[in-house]
C-alpha cells in the first residue's frame, strides 16, 4: 500500500500499463465515482493530485493521466 487515510487508500496496480500506475480507491464502496459525497470527492481529488505530483517527479513521465471508473473493482481493506 502507498498511501492510506480513514478516507481513501493507494496501491500500486500489479498490472501496470506504465510504470508507477496507481490506484486511488475510496473506503466506502460506490458504483460509481460521481456518487461520492463533496467532502469525499474532494479529499478524494485532492489525494489524487499529489498521487500525480509524487509519480511525476519519481518517474518523469511525459504527462500523467486520471481515469475514473466504476463497477467490480473489488477491494479488500
Amino acid at each position: 500500500m502507498a498511501y492510506k487515510d480513514d478516507r481513501v487508500l493507494i496501491i500500486m496496480d500489479l498490472y501496470p500499463l506504465e510504470r508507477g500506475q496507481a490506484l486511488v480507491v475510496p473506503r466506502e464502496h460506490f458504483q460509481f465515482f460521481y456518487e461520492m459525497p463533496k467532502g469525499l470527492m474532494e479529499h478524494f481529488y485532492l489525494v489524487s493530485s499529489a498521487t500525480a505530483r509524487a509519480l511525476k517527479e519519481l518517474y518523469k513521465p511525459k504527462a500523467v493521466a486520471m481515469f475514473a471508473r466504476g463497477l467490480r473493482v473489488p477491494i479488500t481493506t
